[in-house]
C-alpha cells in the first residue's frame, strides 16, 4: 500500500512519467487519498475524483479510471472550452 505522500508524488509526477511516451492510465476515483486531502474520510468524493481526473489528463494522462463517468466528461468538457 501506498501512502498519501506516495501517492501525491506520483500525482506531480504524472508529465515526467507521460514524457516517457508510454500510454498513461491513472486511476484515482473515489480513492482515500482524496477523503485525506479534504480532511474527511467520509466525504463524497465525486466532485474530487472528476477534478483529480481531469488535472490528470491535463498532465498527460491517456487513459483514466472512473467511476463517476458523467461528472468526470463534465469536468474534461470544462477545462477544454477553458484551455482553447
Amino acid at each position: 500500500g501506498k501512502t498519501l505522500e506516495h501517492n501525491l508524488r506520483l500525482f506531480h509526477s504524472l508529465g515526467r512519467f507521460a514524457a516517457l511516451g508510454y500510454p498513461l492510465l491513472v486511476g484515482v476515483s473515489r480513492k482515500r487519498m482524496l477523503g485525506s486531502l479534504l480532511g474527511d474520510d467520509k466525504a463524497d468524493r465525486t466532485l474530487a475524483s472528476a477534478l483529480t481526473s481531469a488535472l490528470a489528463a491535463r498532465r498527460g494522462a491517456h487513459l483514466l479510471r472512473v467511476h463517476d463517468i458523467e461528472a468526470t466528461a463534465q469536468a474534461l468538457r470544462l477545462i477544454h472550452q477553458l484551455e482553447s
